[in-house]
């Protein structure tokens, strides 16, 4: 089953996954890890900061979504 992205919270595009790797494969440097980032204005989450091991985390990150809070008086 395929995993659903929200549309960018800051432009309303696609979005989509991105593996990123730091090191060489087989070494004992080699990391890996996915982030998501909008196709238009690449808005991102996970991008630079190695804590999502699965697709599954980083699709929770970028789908959460704060709700909207009137401005102290306002």
């Amino acid at each position: 089953m395929p995993i659903e992205l929200k549309d960018c919270p800051m432009c309303g595009c696609k979005a989509a996954f991105i593996k990123h790797s730091a090191g060489m494969p087989g070494t004992m440097g080699y990391d890996s890890w996915h982030a998501v980032a909008c196709k238009y204005c690449r808005t991102n989450v996970g991008a630079c900061d190695r804590r999502f091991r699965e697709k599954e985390d980083a699709a929770k990150a970028w789908n959460q979504r704060v709700p909207a809070r009137p401005l102290p008086g306002v």
